[in-house]
C-alpha cells in the first residue's frame, strides 16, 4: 500500500469531486495518476461540457491519449474500434 493524495478542482453537476491524484516518487517528486492512466491507455479524454482538467490542460491530456491510442494500449488494444464515454452518454440518452 502507497499513500495517496488529491487536491479537488472542482464538484461536478451531480455533486461528485473531480481531483487530481498523486502518489509520491521520491521525497519531492509526484507521479500524477490521470497522467499515468491516459499514458497506459487506461482512461480516455472526457471533452464534454464542464470538463475539468488538471495540471497540464486539455492538450496535453489528448497527446498522452493519442499515444497510448497510437501505440494500442490499454483500452486502445482495438484501436479506434470502441465507443467513448461521450458516445455511450449520447446514445443512451
Amino acid at each position: 500500500g502507497r499513500t495517496a493524495w488529491a487536491r479537488i478542482l472542482r464538484k461536478d453537476q451531480y455533486g461528485r469531486a473531480v481531483a487530481e491524484v498523486w502518489t509520491r516518487r521520491l521525497l519531492f517528486s509526484r507521479k500524477y495518476l490521470d497522467e499515468d492512466m491516459l499514458l497506459k491507455g487506461y482512461a480516455e479524454v472526457y471533452a464534454g461540457g464542464g470538463a475539468v482538467y488538471g495540471r497540464l490542460g486539455i492538450d496535453s491530456y489528448k497527446q498522452m491519449m493519442d499515444s497510448a491510442r497510437s501505440g494500442r494500449l490499454g483500452i486502445w488494444k482495438d484501436g479506434h474500434n470502441r465507443e467513448s464515454a461521450a458516445e455511450f452518454k449520447a446514445r443512451v440518452k
